[in-house]
């Protein structure tokens, strides 16, 4: 995963996301845009 914080001109060094496993019921993902801006949501419930 990897960070922009000046509209994608520059970006972070990437890092490694540890996978989780997860199943339908108890996570989601969803976008939005506004622009030229984009932002991702990403959720899950471990029990």
């Amino acid at each position: 995963m990897s960070r922009s914080t000046d509209g994608g001109a520059t970006w972070s060094a990437p890092v490694s996301v540890t996978r989780v496993p997860v199943d339908a019921t108890t996570s989601g993902v969803d976008h939005a845009t506004s622009g030229s801006t984009a932002k991702i949501g990403l959720y899950y419930y471990l029990s």
